[in-house]
């Protein structure tokens, strides 16, 4: 809980355009730059809220509103552009910083969590342009490809992340079952999202 606190207390920033994302500390400075990677957090957050992290319930519903924040920038990070870049910066506005894009899968690993928690089908939709974004840009012959620059999406490397299947598109699958056998009640997703079912 001291660890979320000081990440909410002083990283959490927003931006000239009402973007809220998780800054980076370089000494006592802030970078004010977010990676992809980072877009995991909302679920983390989201996870805490549903299973009541806090004995405080004002405490845990300062953190769900803080992965729903953070991850309206994320999705944005895929509306700006044809699809999204491994890092933006906020200089004070969301600019592209490192134009690569690796398949990552923390947005839609978020996108999932917070389906599960508040039902919104705001998430769903987002995930559902998501997933046509991977089809039309990476998809080629015999698989997916990455991009090289965000920009340009004949920029394909010959390379596919194992992480794609393994994790990207589980967490799509997963957040379009109207009838699913696994649920953050029922499972522990471990960091390569495998499922690990809860016993009593």
């Amino acid at each position: 809980l001291q660890s979320i606190e000081s990440m909410i207390n002083k990283l959490l920033t927003e931006s000239n355009e009402g973007l809220w994302y998780i800054a980076e500390m370089r000494g006592n400075n802030l970078d004010h730059k977010m990676d992809h990677l980072t877009c995991f957090a909302p679920g983390m957050l989201a996870l805490g809220y549903h299973h009541g992290v806090s004995p405080d319930n004002e405490v845990n519903k300062k953190h769900l509103k803080a992965a729903e924040d953070v991850l309206e920038t994320c999705v944005q990070m895929y509306m700006r552009w044809p699809i999204s870049p491994e890092m933006v910066r906020f200089t004070p506005y969301m600019t592209m910083g490192t134009a690569t894009n690796f398949q990552r899968p923390e947005t839609v690993e978020s996108l999932f969590v917070l389906w599960q928690v508040t039902k919104d089908e705001k998430w769903r939709k987002y995930g559902w342009t998501i997933f046509q974004k991977f089809e039309k840009h990476l998809k080629v012959a015999n698989g997916y490809a990455s991009l090289t620059h965000v920009a340009d999406t004949n920029s394909k490397s010959d390379k596919m992340e194992s992480f794609l299947l393994a994790e990207t598109y589980k967490y799509l699958y997963l957040l379009f079952d109207d009838n699913p056998s696994i649920t953050i009640d029922t499972h522990v997703f471990n960091t390569e999202a495998h499922p690990i079912p809860i016993k009593d």
